[in-house]
């Protein structure tokens, strides 16, 4: 007879805890396994994540590398055209300024002074025509011949530069001044020495002013200036009276030291009919006699 139901039973419940066991058990490693392979495969990916950037990092260098060498390459490519370049401007400086002093050897001879040597006062107002003139080394009376003509170079000058006389100084046109300076100093080179043409200046502008007074008192007649211009232009005028008088009594010319071969009867001429001329007037009679003129003369005084 077999085990009884009640038996049965009583085994089936001793068996139970070790089936639910082991059912438990293969869970939990299950679990386990998966864990374990999660984890293998967390650091695998960090292991490639640290590969990959580590890769990453010596790309990045290598490429920095690279760009250090080109940059390199191109800083001495830089360097080598701007020490090409500044190479080139020093020629090109060193050949204009070859070529300037070789125009200003052309325009100032040997003997001419230095330009520029006499530096500009820093108060003009002090400055005097005879300290240009003493600059000038024309002080004294052993000099004054060179100091009249450079005057006279002044006076054609800046009359020649078609200066306007009814403005002032301060309104003329600068353009037309400055080449006035250039037409003196090319007439003068010692002027090249006053630094940027001062002295130049000086002297035109006291010319300028002094004519324009003169001028201007000129036009009244009861100034200084009015009277000594005509006392200046009766003693012209006298002078020239005596020279033209002088010529008159001047005597006869010789007879004419290479008489001219005799012609045909018809062609001879004595010499009465050759000093009186084709007119058949004697000088006399052309000109008036001596007490004539004397008359004329006397008449003119009168009458001045």
């Amino acid at each position: 007879m077999g085990p009884s139901r009640n038996t049965r039973q009583r085994s089936d419940k001793a068996t139970e805890p070790t089936r639910q066991s082991a059912r438990n058990r293969q869970p939990a490693e299950r679990r386990a396994a998966a864990d374990d392979a999660a984890q293998r495969d967390a650091a695998d990916r960090a292991r490639e994540q640290r590969r990959k950037e580590k890769r990453k990092e010596q790309r990045d260098e290598a490429e920095q590398r690279a760009l250090v060498v080109e940059q390199d390459d191109e800083s001495e490519k830089v360097r080598h055209l701007e020490e090409e370049l500044a190479r080139m401007r020093i020629e090109r400086d060193a050949a204009v300024h070859a070529a300037e002093q070789q125009s200003t050897a052309s325009k100032v001879t040997t003997n001419d002074p230095a330009p520029d040597s006499i530096p500009r006062p820093k108060n003009m107002n002090k400055v005097k025509i005879s300290d240009v003139r003493e600059k000038l080394d024309l002080a004294g009376d052993e000099n004054k011949p060179e100091w009249l003509d450079l005057r006279q170079v002044i006076r054609d000058m800046t009359t020649a530069g078609f200066i306007d006389w009814t403005l002032n100084w301060r309104s003329q046109k600068s353009k037309k001044l400055g080449k006035i300076y250039d037409a003196v100093e090319e007439n003068v080179p010692a002027l090249r020495r006053f630094h940027n043409q001062w002295g130049t200046e000086l002297l035109v502008k006291e010319f300028f002013q002094t004519h324009k007074t003169y001028k201007s008192c000129i036009k009244n007649p009861k100034s200084y200036r009015a009277k000594v211009a005509r006392a200046r232009a009766q003693r012209h005028l006298a002078q020239r009276r005596a020279n033209a008088q002088d010529v008159l009594r001047a005597p006869s010319p010789p007879d004419d030291p290479f008489p001219r071969a005799e012609g045909p009867a018809s062609m001879d001429i004595d010499e009465d009919d050759r000093m009186e001329g084709s007119s058949g007037l004697s000088y006399e009679e052309k000109n008036g006699s001596d007490s004539e003129l004397s008359d004329i003369d006397d008449d003119d005084e009168t009458a001045d």
